[in-house]
């Protein structure tokens, strides 16, 4: 009779040991990288949030940025954020500027005025209406539509999005929205592919509004759904800009994208604990010296769970067009943020903690996820963190015993 098992208690050690040296390394280099620039905010080694978990104030300042369509934005974008505890809003808007024209009115020059007198955590852009214009380049005065004009177009959006992201700003650039004019259609979704190319490139996040102010076969329509899912007016009669009706659907574009950032920011700073007693007196002891009032404020879903995870946002739903007109329902969702998966902190020496984050495939949804087991029951802590041997049920394939003569 010949009989052998595989040893999964080895096996589990070594491919924690393995994922613990990953996790170091990978916390090591980042911590450099923040060491050798001593002029940069803190930012935790193990942040994944697009927000600052630990803004360096009480709250979150959010500068609106841009032309007149961006001057509309902020009017409305305080009530879709709902966020007055948490947020400040600032207005820096000029209607006529743009960047074709550096010389009316310098937007890279200004923005590094603000950033030199004030604390950014977030800025929404709006720019682009007023630039269908020659554009001065190296080369001298450029048409638009030409390639000439188009490198020195993007050269002043990388200028802008290199300083906001160096100095660790959340940056959120709106797209620019589909207009009556077809000449003008035309030339804004050539501005637009450039800023979403750039945007892509920069590393910083692209909100898309063209869609949502077109109507079902994909042309302007002055008319359309409100954030009620009530048809009203919610373009100018110019065309271009927007009524109060639509500058709030126009900000709540952007506000579900930034609901879902800030939850997934706050979601962070409340790191599940594990481990052993040191451990979670670490990372406890190093989220409060960020933030101090990290319970304040929380409401009633959260006080009724009793859980740390900040809500999130439900999902807001408009009809495109009434039953009324005859052409049927479209609808434009904002939808709820997935939430990322489990955080491990491991102790790794010399005052440091190792987190490394699993998600696993059946978390679809905030919900599910309150509803798995917790952190220290599941199987893969177990085996990969706690090194824990696990009893294979006699029969089961992954017993591996094999009997004979």
């Amino acid at each position: 009779m010949v009989r052998g098992r595989v040893n999964w208690h080895w096996i589990g050690v070594r491919a924690a040991k393995l994922a613990v040296g990953l996790a170091a390394l990978a916390f090591a280099l980042t911590a450099t990288a923040h060491a050798q620039d001593d002029d940069a905010p803190f930012v935790p080694a193990w942040t994944q949030s697009y927000i600052n978990p630990f803004p360096e104030t009480d709250k979150y300042k959010l500068y609106v940025i841009g032309d007149f369509l961006a001057a509309g934005l902020a009017t409305a974008l305080p009530e879709a954020l709902d966020e007055s505890a948490s947020i400040e809003i600032e207005q820096e808007t000029r209607n006529s500027s743009g960047l074709a024209r550096p010389d009316r009115y310098n937007w890279s020059r200004r923005i590094e005025d603000i950033l030199e007198d004030q604390t950014v955590h977030v800025a929404v852009i709006m720019l682009g209406t007023n630039d269908r214009r020659r554009i001065r380049a190296a080369s001298g005065f450029e048409d638009f539509g030409t390639e000439a004009w188009a490198e020195a177009y993007r050269l002043r959006v990388d200028s802008i999005i290199e300083k906001l992201t160096k100095a660790k700003v959340a940056v959120y650039w709106m797209g620019l929205p589909i207009v009556a004019d077809e000449e003008g259609r035309a030339e804004y979704e050539q501005i637009n592919s450039i800023i979403r190319e750039r945007a892509y490139i920069g590393g910083v996040k692209y909100i898309d509004t063209w869609n949502g102010f077109s109507d079902q076969f994909g042309n302007f329509s002055a008319y359309g759904p409100s954030v009620e899912g009530v048809t009203k007016r919610l373009r100018d009669n110019n065309g271009i800009g927007f009524t109060a009706e639509g500058n709030r659907k126009l900000a709540e574009f952007a506000a579900s994208v930034i609901k879902r950032d800030l939850a997934a920011a706050r979601r962070e700073r409340s790191i599940p604990l594990a481990g052993d007693e040191q451990q979670q007196a670490q990372i406890a002891r190093m989220s409060q010296e960020q933030r101090p009032d990290e319970q304040d404020n929380v409401d009633e879903a959260t006080a009724e769970t009793g859980d740390a995870v900040a809500p999130v946002p439900g999902d807001i739903t408009v009809a495109e067009e009434n039953a009324e007109n005859g052409r049927g329902n479209r609808a434009v969702s904002f939808s709820d943020y997935s939430p990322p998966g489990e955080q491990l902190a491991i102790d790794i020496g010399d005052n440091l903690t190792a987190l490394a984050t699993i998600s696993p495939a059946n978390i679809l949804s905030a919900r599910g996820a309150r509803q798995q087991l917790p952190l220290s029951e599941r199987l893969y802590y177990r085996v990969l963190v706690q090194g824990e041997k696990l009893k294979a049920p006699e029969g089961r394939i992954d017993n591996y015993a094999w009997e004979g003569g």
